[in-house]
């Protein structure tokens, strides 16, 4: 079960909008109990979303916080990208 004893920690997902249309969603709760969390970040359109993260502002992938910390991979093939976030 999920932190709030209603909500699930994994979920099974069909036709979902965006690729892949059928998956498994696991809840930002369950994914704060794992080992190791890596957010892989490709394309300037994420940048924003790093950067307010960095800051500590309260995004989505904010929620996923285990006890080891979290690392973050910015896309080597986009220099602009990791320079700027």
């Amino acid at each position: 079960m999920g932190v709030d004893g209603g909500a699930p920690a994994a979920l099974a997902v069909f036709d979902a909008p965006k690729p892949p249309a059928e998956r498994i969603s696991l809840s930002a709760w369950r994914l704060g109990w794992a080992r190791q969390v890596m957010f892989l970040v490709t394309g300037k359109s994420k940048c924003d979303a790093v950067r307010r993260w960095r800051k500590g502002e309260n995004i989505p992938a904010a929620a996923i916080a285990p006890e080891g910390g979290v690392d973050v991979l910015l896309e080597e093939a986009s220099t602009s990208v990791s320079q700027e976030c």
